[in-house]
């Protein structure tokens, strides 16, 4: 009965998994599609650094829409540890929309942005070391949802016509509801939780010009 239990579990949460990189890819090609469409000759590839630091393959895109307007989409996908016996573990996928305003020209110099995020995750044994988002997480797993809107201000310096590097920092308001397990795959379902938080944000990001 408990192994059954724990395989439905499973076949539940990878169909989740399925239908939120499948709803990811359709976002993104969209994005793309409007992109070309909008200003085909202003369109970047980005790439977080601090996240690839973070064991977390990322790209974003961002395209002009205005003469000192952007829109951007940004994906990250942690699938590691593979094996769900082994801890510490982060999985989670991350979808952030985002819009920009550049007080001197796109893609250039200093910028505010608004972002909303979207995150399914599974974390457990985990010692986050700053806010207070997840603090039993270290002892418990954790697998739910958040959404999350905020700001930031960051500075873009131009390197070449094609290429690019901006930093970023700013911060996210938001809600998450989880379930609360003991730190095993197999361990005990502890209860339902949900509560606000607020998480700093922080980007380095390698930027090349596709078009």
């Amino acid at each position: 009965m408990i192994m059954n239990n724990l395989q439905t579990r499973r076949i539940n949460t990878t169909l989740h998994n399925t239908r939120i990189i499948y709803l990811t890819i359709f976002l993104a090609l969209t994005f793309c599609i409007f992109s070309n469409k909008v200003q085909a000759q202003n369109l970047a590839l980005k790439n977080n650094i601090l996240y690839d630091a973070m064991l977390t393959p990322n790209l974003g895109l961002e395209a002009r829409v205005a003469d000192k307007w952007t829109v951007g989409f940004n994906v990250g996908f942690n699938p590691w540890p593979l094996s769900d016996q082994k801890f510490p573990k982060w999985r989670h996928i991350l979808v952030a929309p985002q819009f920009r305003y550049y007080f001197c020209t796109v893609f250039a110099r200093d910028f505010l942005e608004v972002n909303a995020v979207y995150s399914h995750y599974n974390v457990g044994g985990v010692n986050f070391p700053i806010g207070t988002l997840y603090p039993a997480v270290r002892e418990n797993r954790l697998q739910g949802d958040l959404v999350a809107a905020g700001a930031a201000y960051g500075w873009t310096w131009v390197v070449s016509p094609h290429f690019s590097l901006e930093a970023e920092a700013g911060f996210d308001v938001g809600y998450t509801w989880f379930k609360k397990f003991e730190c095993p795959w197999c361990g005990s379902f502890l209860g339902d939780d949900e509560k606000w938080f607020v998480m700093p944000k922080f980007g380095f990001n390698a930027v090349w010009q596709i078009f």
